[in-house]
């Protein structure tokens, strides 16, 4: 049977789930971070090669929006 994320922190105690909770916490701000610096150098990397770069949603009936503020990553280091 499976066991939900609650159901397993629930054998936990209370001190041990704030360590959890603290160091989940610390994961995830250090992913984003490293996901922020992945987009940047990227950006970075194609306009060293003379491009740009651009994120581009198509949704059904040709509906296509371009989404902006990814050139700027480069700027914010």
């Amino acid at each position: 049977m499976t066991k939900t994320l609650s159901e397993m922190m629930a054998n936990f105690t209370p001190e041990e789930q704030a360590e959890i909770q603290a160091e989940a916490n610390q994961l995830i701000a250090e992913e984003i971070t490293l996901r922020e610096l992945r987009k940047a150098y990227l950006a970075n990397y194609i306009q060293g090669l003379g491009g740009g770069l651009k994120l581009v949603a198509e949704f059904p009936e040709n509906k296509t929006f371009i989404i902006k503020g990814l050139a700027d990553l480069s700027d914010e280091s």
